[in-house]
């Protein structure tokens, strides 16, 4: 009898051991406290989109895709003083205008000279489950979700912000107010 106990005890901790194994876990990333300072301040207000730069310095008007050709823009972005950022991009075409705007958290690493922006991420839309599922977008203290993309920082000043993308694009943006 002891030693069928014994056996079924056995049995009962491998399940629940396998069972706590199996159960997944999503770890969270924290934020870093975001506070302004002499080193991040230029940067908050708005920003209109000037130029786009090749690697040779030459303004960039349309990017050729095939047959097809790409008019030169950027987002009107908005940079705030609690440590989120807008993004609105508005694509006109001859029989439609469409407008999206990404919104998300900013922090700038002046040593680096690196801009970090992380963009919200809704998870129940396609596009987010699939980012989810991939790991490009992860879970934060906050319980939402982001992708991080970063900047690399060629200029900033009170009027004139000038970076390369995570696409290797370099945007020169204009301050608005």
């Amino acid at each position: 009898m002891k030693n069928r106990t014994f056996a079924i005890f056995i049995r009962i901790t491998l399940v629940v051991f396998m069972l706590y194994g199996c159960k997944s876990k999503q770890s969270t990333i924290k934020h870093e406290k975001f506070s302004v300072n002499k080193l991040n301040k230029d940067f908050i207000g708005t920003w209109k989109f000037v130029k786009r730069l090749d690697a040779n310095g030459k303004k960039v008007d349309t990017i050729r895709h095939g047959k097809f050709r790409e008019i030169v823009s950027g987002p009107l972005t908005i940079f705030k003083k609690d440590g989120t950022y807008s993004m609105k991009f508005t694509v006109s075409h001859k029989q439609f205008t469409y407008e999206n705007t990404d919104v998300g958290k900013w922090q700038y690493n002046p040593n680096a000279k690196k801009m970090t922006l992380y963009l919200f991420i809704k998870p129940d839309d396609w596009i987010g489950k699939d980012l989810i599922s991939r790991g490009i977008a992860k879970k934060y203290d906050d319980g939402k979700y982001y992708e991080t993309l970063k900047y690399k920082i060629i200029r900033i000043s009170k009027d004139t912000l000038q970076y390369i993308d995570y696409n290797g694009a370099n945007m020169i943006y204009g301050k608005v107010k």
